[in-house]
């Protein structure tokens, strides 16, 4: 198939080394990992290769991914009518989202694309921001060996019925048996909380935060994972020793 996917690549014990995307091509499979985790996705792969004609080669300086937001389906399709540009979609399934790459030789030619449609570069802070708001995790954040693809609400990029790959075995019996101990939620916090800081219920840890959106006034949005006990309401949760709230859940979009 020539269709791109994205996919998780676990460790052996279940955990999240990255989520990645894999493009097929004529002279192979590209796979794009999150920025600043490619030697550790790369050393990761090498480690399991079994096949002698298997051959890892860094191409980064060569292509560009961005992540783009559109309006509508419409932008979608234009982009994905030009020959040198690959889209596909995000692998957080939130709908408009999508993974744009391009060849860094026709880097003119998508910015030109982008422009007739008035799509706008967001900065740092605003798309972190907008990450928050959609309710998806990202790479050192969510995304970390300290949790697993079920925690970290990727079960929409986990095959069941595909054959033996590393910490298959973990990611199963947790979904069989119902063992996720913690989960993703959305949450609103006092303006001074920051990635780290714990949430308690009566002095007690029961979760971290992962993700802080901007602002310094007012309730802040923020990602967070929280033990699985008590996401359902009914004992009071507690960041920077002011009340903390969950607003959502985070489930996948079907």
């Amino acid at each position: 198939s020539n269709i791109p996917i994205s996919t998780v690549l676990p460790t052996d014990k279940g955990r999240i080394v990255d989520v990645i995307t894999v493009l097929p091509t004529n002279d192979g499979l590209i796979v794009i990992c999150s920025d600043g985790n490619l030697m550790r996705v790369a050393t990761h792969l090498r480690k399991y290769i079994i096949m002698d004609d298997v051959r890892l080669h860094d191409i980064s300086s060569m292509w560009s991914v961005f992540t783009c937001v559109f309006e509508n389906a419409a932008i979608a399709n234009s982009v994905k009518s030009e020959s040198s540009i690959m889209i596909t979609s995000h692998p957080a399934n939130v709908e408009h989202w999508f993974k744009v790459i391009v060849h860094k030789e026709k880097l003119a030619e998508l910015e030109e694309l982008l422009n007739t449609h008035s799509v706008r570069q967001l900065s740092e802070e605003n798309y972190n921001d907008l990450r928050i708001h959609s309710g998806f995790g990202a790479f050192s954040k969510e995304w970390t060996e300290e949790y697993n693809p079920l925690e970290a609400n990727l079960l929409h990029l986990i095959n069941f019925k595909k054959g033996c790959y590393i910490g298959q075995e973990v990611i199963a019996r947790l979904d069989t048996y119902k063992k996720v101990q913690r989960r993703l939620c959305s949450a609103t916090a006092s303006p001074s909380i920051q990635p780290g800081d714990p949430i308690t219920v009566d002095g007690v840890s029961v979760g971290v935060i992962t993700s802080v959106a901007s602002g310094t006034v007012g309730q802040r949005n923020c990602l967070c994972y929280i033990r699985a006990e008590y996401v359902s309401g009914g004992q009071q949760l507690m960041a920077d020793s002011a009340v903390f709230t969950i607003t959502n859940v985070i489930t996948t979009l079907e």
